[in-house]
């Protein structure tokens, strides 16, 4: 997962290109609860990151379904709730938390909750 967030946030990646065939795949993989619920919190952590790389990718639409997205939404959630025991942007995974709010102010990516919020009432 860290080589797969490292190649998703380094390059120029397109949905739908030929280039990247499985992007689709690994969208669907990301959501399964053996991935996005893992007992080991680094993949959990990069799970997250590799989530918001995709929201990025496929902006304004994710891949996901409704409760696909809000599982990833809580997982989010859950990872930022550890900046709570960072005191220091030194620290371990610190950059990483950062990096997950970036994208989500970058992306907007809170739209697409309160869009799913919408649709549920």
């Amino acid at each position: 997962l860290k080589n797969v967030h490292s190649a998703l946030s380094a390059e120029e990646v397109e949905v739908n290109s030929s280039a990247y065939p499985g992007l689709d795949s690994l969208a669907a993989y990301l959501v399964t609860p053996k991935v996005l619920n893992h007992k080991d919190k680094e993949v959990r952590l990069f799970t997250s990151l590799c989530c918001v790389e995709v929201f990025y990718l496929y902006a304004p639409e994710p891949p996901w379904d409704s409760n696909e997205c809000i599982s990833v939404f809580e997982q989010i959630i859950s990872q930022l709730s550890n900046l709570a025991h960072c005191h220091s942007a030194t620290q371990t995974n610190y950059a990483m938390y950062f990096h997950i709010l970036e994208q989500l102010a970058q992306v907007k990516i809170g739209v697409v909750l309160v869009e799913l919020i919408r649709q549920g009432d």
